[in-house]
């Protein structure tokens, strides 16, 4: 395998890729399928900012409520 694929294997598991998306990108490298690595790895992207999104809004509906129930204590 070559250097760079085992550093992004590395990172990826630094960063908390999950595990089938590691071996799914190791796999289309091993067959030199760069350009489709990087697009699975974009769709992966794009599900971790929808989580994201919709974690920051539940945070922020919390956020709101303590708002509320420290206004109406006071």
């Amino acid at each position: 395998m070559k250097k760079g694929i085992e550093n992004t294997l590395r990172n990826m598991k630094e960063c908390g890729c999950r595990e089938d998306i590691i071996r799914e990108y190791e796999k289309l490298m091993d067959s030199l399928h760069g350009d489709e690595a990087v697009a699975m790895l974009q769709t992966y992207y794009k599900q971790l900012q929808e989580q994201i999104e919709k974690e920051y809004k539940a945070v922020d509906c919390v956020d709101y409520l303590i708002y509320e129930i420290e206004k109406s204590e006071t």
